[in-house]
């Protein structure tokens, strides 16, 4: 990486072809939006752009590159890739975070820069759910609205939750005004506390302040720009006001060059305050120039033919995509099975599953089922019969938000070295995480190594002894010991410092905690199959829609394509055809929707069996019969089985 490349002479690492559109992208030396679609190859083209940028010097040293995502694990895979790509040394020059991470990192450093009032302590917790708020407000304002006698009965909480979000500071709010009287005094409670309720800020809250924090000290602007040279969005689609909002004060009208990558056909955060047209607005603010690419990388021919036949219904001027890879022009299976209850529909899915398990040489993790909504109603029946003919299956969201935390997989990169101590590779990434977490500030010439890897033995014999005396009665307390193993030969405090987020209040304990009664200890499981248990290597993932976005699966099951499903088609047509074109882009080769005729649902708050309409959705199912896709009956594919 010091020797720098002409910008004419560079190509990309490991020899990876990449689509001259996603050339020009990289090479471009403005502000740039790339339309995106499924499986175009978005992270590839990202990690390339960094390794171009700071190979060519056009990211001159010192400056950054700044990656922003909106899932932790997004921004984990792009960090990996660039260094896949272009070696851990850009680690240094390449900066990969969520939006939250990002704004809270500019919070939490510069706190004390905020005006006093609205300035939190720096212990401040973190609100994860929204909803939550509208127990502190029922809790903690007690003050009268002599407008709103009875105000605690008069407002609802989704209007609450959204004016909190369009909050600008400093506050300004109205007694004859309901909401805004409400919204100031939320504030006010959550930013210094009230009682016994300890000073709380929601993501969005933090991303205001930072904004206002900025627009105070524009030095501190100046000081960011001159940071990094470039900033990289992810999913840019699902950018929201607020997010945009402080994107701009950031970085407009500076020489901070800008990349956002996204597709607006996979718009389905909507619900949380995405903008209507985000690439159209950056456009209007940064003169962007626009590229499209057009390979799809993941699925097979016929899939890709009838995602370009539904792209089309969400715009009419959708650009068709090609398959890339080495497919023969008919592979790709997309079928509509329909079934006269949820029992058979079960049973003859777990059956399929399990053919296609050993006729195709198939993995559990090769596999999802998606449902729309509610997955312990919608996926109980075939978590059932999985079960009884010994296939795993778990609901994913129990283990998503685990897995993305950094101090879980810090956890597990140390246990899987205690069963994997001949694995080189694992053995000197985690020499040099310790090396980075506990000596980054030290002269390279005077760390010892030979100590370094003599107290790593160490320790990993003790967690191996530890794990040795595991049963089923003492595996809390056991596991609780060999995490503190773990623990204490990093230093608690030195993981804080390298992931600020645990110093949250209880935050470090309750993850930790959370890990351990995650873990599935049974029959004197050796600590491999543990961790790969837990990781999901032997259970067949069920999630929503919303948790599979970015992910991608050789065979996808979609479980109840119902109007009780898309209960909300008629009012948000566009959200939902979006969400369907997510679901049915998450197939490799195999995607199978499911109807039934009856099915267990939520209804009124109790889970009732009753019949099922397609009316409401009947364009859905239209749509993909117009692209070839066959209805099977129960019936027909009992024979076929």
């Amino acid at each position: 990486m010091n020797n720098r490349i002409l910008e004419h002479e560079w190509k990309p690492s490991d020899d990876v072809i990449l689509e001259d559109s996603a050339l020009h992208a990289i090479r471009a030396s403005s502000h740039v939006a790339i339309a995106a679609g499924p499986g175009a190859g978005k992270t590839e083209l990202l990690a390339h752009k960094a390794g171009y940028l700071i190979e060519t010097g056009m990211c001159p040293y010192p400056k950054k590159i700044l990656a922003i995502s909106f899932k932790t694990d997004a921004a984990r895979n792009l960090q990996e890739r660039v260094e896949l790509r272009y070696g851990k040394g850009v680690e240094k020059r390449f900066e990969s975070k969520t939006f939250d991470a990002f704004a809270k990192g500019i919070l939490d450093q510069f706190i004390y820069a905020l005006p006093k009032e609205y300035q939190p302590p720096k212990n401040y917790e973190i609100i994860l759910n929204e909803k939550s708020l509208n127990d502190i407000i029922k809790g903690y304002i007690t003050e009268p609205n002599s407008y709103y006698s009875n105000w605690q009965y008069e407002y609802h909480i989704n209007s609450v939750l959204r004016i909190m979000k369009e909050t600008k500071l400093p506050i300004v709010s109205f007694e004859n005004d309901l909401y805004s009287w409400i919204n100031e005094r939320l504030w006010m409670a959550l930013l210094n506390g009230k009682g016994n309720l300890k000073s709380s800020l929601t993501f969005s809250m933090i991303s205001i302040l930072v904004e206002y924090l900025l627009k105070e000290n524009p030095l501190l602007v100046k000081a960011l720009q001159a940071t990094y040279s470039h900033v990289f969005l992810d999913e840019f689609q699902d950018t929201t006001h607020i997010q945009y909002s402080l994107l701009k004060t950031i970085f407009l009208k500076s020489t901070t060059v800008i990349t956002a990558v996204g597709d607006n056909k996979q718009r389905i955060m909507g619900w949380a305050g995405a903008l209507q047209n985000a690439f159209g607005i950056f456009k209007s603010d940064f003169n962007t120039t626009q590229y499209t690419l057009l390979n799809n990388f993941r699925s097979a021919p016929n899939l890709v033919y009838i995602q370009n036949i539904f792209s089309k219904t969400l715009n009419d001027t959708s650009i068709e995509v090609l398959p890339a890879g080495e497919w023969n022009d008919n592979e790709g299976v997309c079928e509509i099975w329909n079934f006269k209850n949820h029992n058979n529909e079960a049973i003859l899915l777990a059956s399929y599953i399990s053919k296609w398990m050993k006729v195709e040489n198939l993995k559990p993790r090769d596999f999802c089922i998606i449902v729309k909504q509610h997955e312990h109603i919608y996926a109980a029946e075939i978590m059932k019969e999985l079960s009884k003919i010994n296939i795993k299956s778990r609901i994913e969201k129990d283990y998503q938000d685990l897995l993305s935390e950094e101090l879980v997989l810090l956890i597990i990169r140390f246990l899987k070295l205690s069963y994997e101590e001949k694995s080189p590779e694992l053995w000197l990434n985690v020499i040099d995480e310790i090396i980075d977490m506990k000596y980054k500030d030290a002269n390279p010439e005077i760390i010892n190594y030979l100590i370094i890897e003599k107290e790593l033995v160490k320790m990993l014999d003790e967690v191996r002894k530890l794990y040795s005396n595991i049963n089923d009665t003492n595996f809390n307390t056991q596991f609780t010991e060999i995490l503190q193993e773990i623990v204490v030969f990093l230093g608690e405090d030195i993981i804080k410092a390298t992931y600020p987020k645990y110093n949250q209040a209880n935050y470090f304990n309750e993850v930790m905690q959370k890990m351990i009664d995650t873990l599935q200890y049974q029959n004197r499981i050796s600590m491999r199959e543990l961790v790969q248990e837990f990781c999901g290597e032997y259970s067949i993932p069920i999630m929503t829609i919303h948790k599979s976005k970015g992910l991608e699966y050789h065979t996808v099951v979609f479980i109840g394509v119902e109007d009780a499903a898309f209960w909300s088609f008629s009012t948000q047509k566009e959200a939902d055809k979006n969400a369907f074109f997510v679901a049915l882009s998450r197939a490799k080769q195999k995607m199978i929707f499911t109807i039934s005729e009856k099915r267990n649902i939520l209804k009124f708050g109790e889970e009732k069996n009753i019949l099922q309409e397609t009316e409401n959705i009947s364009e859905l199912i239209q749509t993909l019969m117009d692209a070839g896709v066959p209805l099977i009956e129960e019936n027909d594919l009992d024979n076929i089985l």
